[in-house]
């Protein structure tokens, strides 16, 4: 079932046209060359828009940067345009490196450091699996996330919202990584909306669309969720 979201404030940009109305008026203009509102234009979409930017990308250095997250289960969702369920995943992570998923109810794959096995449960037993030849994982992601971090365009800092009855923070924006020769050159981004726990910053669900990139994306309309639980117990071991 999919999440009902109800907005508890009205954006302020909905002010903006007032705004500019106000200020390209008479009065407005005598009270602006006396200095009296110009605490007014942090309402105004260059100013607004800085700042929610400023904002996202302090997040990127931090709370949307998954190797500094606490151990979580996460289920991911793919969505056709018409709201139908194409794919489901579910995955068990206590570090980048140190994972468990299946796709789509198929087997699960451990993964340790580098090395791989397989099971028909998060529990095993385990078989193992040939190691995949790619980049260091932690290089690749801090690669990555620098790149993305840098491109961060079409920021939207909605505010607070309800996400399943409980309070949220929500941030839209759009991004890309740049064509990565370890890979063959390849490159992928999108567009994101983010909910996070407004006292803590951690991320609840992250909602990917508009995917694009190098190879085939599939239909740009779907829609992939993902839905996290923080859980500091979760240990994951090679067997």
């Amino acid at each position: 079932m999919q999440s009902s979201i109800a907005r508890t404030s009205k954006q302020e940009m909905e002010l903006v046209p007032y705004a500019r109305r106000f200020l390209a008026s008479g009065l407005g203009n005598a009270l602006l060359s006396q200095g009296i509102i110009l605490f007014l234009l942090s309402g105004l979409p260059g100013v607004a828009q800085a700042n929610c930017l400023d904002e996202v990308r302090a997040l990127f250095r931090d709370h949307l940067d998954t190797t500094k997250w606490p151990p979580y289960r996460s289920v991911v969702i793919i969505r056709s345009a018409d709201g139908r369920i194409e794919a489901e995943a579910n995955n068990i992570v206590e570090k980048p490196g140190r994972t468990i998923g299946s796709f789509s109810g198929g087997p699960y794959t451990l993964s340790v450091d580098g090395k791989f096995w397989t099971g028909p449960s998060p529990q095993g037993p385990w078989t193992s699996a040939p190691a995949i030849n790619a980049p260091a994982q932690g290089e690749a992601h801090a690669r990555m996330h620098a790149q993305q971090l840098a491109n961060l365009r079409d920021v939207e800092c909605p505010g607070e919202a309800q996400l399943d009855g409980r309070r949220v923070l929500i941030y839209i924006f759009s991004t890309r990584t740049d064509p990565d020769p370890a890979v063959g050159g390849h490159w992928f981004g999108g567009r994101a909306k983010v909910y996070l726990d407004p006292s803590t910053r951690e991320v609840l669900r992250w909602d990917e669309f508009e995917a694009e990139g190098s190879f085939s994306m599939g239909d740009r309309k779907s829609t992939t969720e993902q839905t996290y639980i923080y859980d500091p117990t979760i240990r994951v071991n090679a067997p």
